[in-house]
């Protein structure tokens, strides 16, 4: 094999490859059929995002959104979580004009369903009961921008406001008998990822709040996120209450000034290690844990900078598709779990896994760029800086299948992220 000075090798992977964009996916839900949906950013079509249906029958994948229409919230800029099923049909946000449009699950023409020309939504969810959309409404007025929790009529599109007392609101949820609703909101000069606040309220025959409980966060200042009802409508949400983002139960009569009602972790002891159940929620309606029944649930962790795909049931952990290093959005269903999930070696994928066995297939994206010979694979650093202090770094080898390095050392880039809102993780990365 031939020599070559470090920053000499051939390669057939130009600068151009480096900078072309890459698919990415996310926001997957299920339906009730058992077909998949998910939302698929496309850099070939103008950076479009498009709402695709998988068919696990036919493994069929549809594109669902017309060439005109891109699906993208831009909420607290950031955006996030901009679609919803509803039955058979689907709801979601328009880049273009900032509305809910309505269309059929299976494709065809959006209709508006919602004419606030001064306001943008995100994070909606359909109430079946009461044949609406709740959602977060930011409202642009010359006199500032307004955050809140709204209802918007599947009928008319009429907004209805549900809670509106502080700077910002996370993605609403309901129990699945729907008369329960979840939600987190926050305040300047708070970010999501420093301290938020844990609602639960009750929603009467006509759709309105009442007994609206402060879960928590108020005495005990936290980041909580994520929250989610079981199939018996007990509340869930992930808390750094402990240091690490983990899962945590809030039962019946939980409230911010109670007590008397413990708050429950999901895990104890031994059994949690030092693994995060969530990234900093910049995003609006992030997914990194879906529950099951009872003691059953799934969580996309991060531990020693590498991410963990995590089966917990009734007390037992079994870690699931470890040929990959990053994972998000899990749902699962029937004894399938689908994610997105990011490898060393291959592009970002859908993943399905079975639950009995493990077995992986992946749905969609998980291509190549380089032969993996041809790719530099990290190497997870830890280091002090300061007395009591530790920075955290991937560290890249040369890599090349086809020749060996001079004796020389290679030089080093260092490159550093710009904060919050933006991490590493151990995934195939064109521009490394």
């Amino acid at each position: 094999m031939p020599e070559a000075r470090h920053g000499f090798w051939p390669t057939d992977f130009s600068a151009a490859d480096a900078v072309q964009g890459l698919k990415e996916y996310g926001q997957l839900e299920l339906a009730a059929d058992g077909s998949l949906y998910w939302l698929e950013y496309r850099p070939a079509e103008g950076g479009r995002n498009v709402l695709c249906r998988y068919l696990p029958e036919t493994q069929h994948i549809q594109s669902l959104t017309p060439e005109d229409f891109s699906v993208c919230s831009r909420v607290h800029e950031y955006g996030g979580l901009s679609w919803c099923l509803a039955g058979e049909q689907l709801y979601f946000v328009n880049s273009r004009d900032q509305q809910l449009w309505r269309q059929s699950r299976l494709g065809g023409t959006p209709h508006p369903a919602s004419h606030e020309t001064q306001s943008r939504f995100a994070a909606p969810c359909w109430d079946r009961q009461r044949s609406r959309l709740l959602a977060v409404e930011e409202l642009h007025r010359d006199s500032g921008v307004v955050n809140r929790l709204v209802a918007v009529s599947g009928h008319s599109g009429a907004v209805e406001v549900l809670h509106q007392q502080h700077d910002f609101y996370g993605a609403p949820v309901l129990s699945d008998d729907g008369r329960q609703l979840a939600w987190v909101s926050w305040d300047h000069p708070d970010q999501p990822w420093t301290r938020t606040l844990l609602y639960r309220a009750r929603i009467d025959q006509a759709g309105r709040l009442f007994d609206i409980q402060l879960v928590a966060g108020q005495q005990q200042p936290q980041a909580l996120t994520q929250p989610m009802f079981d199939r018996t409508g007990q509340l869930y949400a992930i808390s750094d209450r402990d240091n690490w983002w983990a899962l945590y139960r809030y039962p019946e009569g939980a409230s911010a000034g109670s007590s008397t009602v413990e708050v429950q972790r999901l895990l104890e002891g031994d059994a949690a290690e030092d693994i995060e159940y969530a990234a900093a929620p910049w995003q609006l309606g992030q997914r990194t844990v879906c529950l099951g029944d009872a003691e059953d649930w799934i969580g996309c962790g991060q531990a020693d900078g590498r991410g963990l795909l995590l089966h917990h049931n009734s007390g037992q952990c079994r870690r699931l598709a470890e040929d990959y290093s990053h994972f998000r959005w899990p749902v699962a269903a029937a004894g399938k779990l689908y994610c997105v999930a990011g490898s060393e070696t291959r592009l970002p994928a859908i993943l399905q896994v079975s639950l009995d066995d493990g077995r992986c297939r992946v749905i969609s994206g998980g291509g190549r760029l380089l032969p993996a010979d041809g790719v530099s694979r990290p190497e997870h650093l830890s280091f002090p800086v300061g007395p009591r202090e530790r920075a955290y770094a991937f560290f890249y080898p040369p890599g090349n299948g086809r020749i060996n390095g001079s004796d020389s050392l290679p030089p080093l880039l260092i490159v550093l992220h710009g904060g919050p809102t933006a991490a590493s993780y151990p995934v195939l990365s064109p521009m490394i």
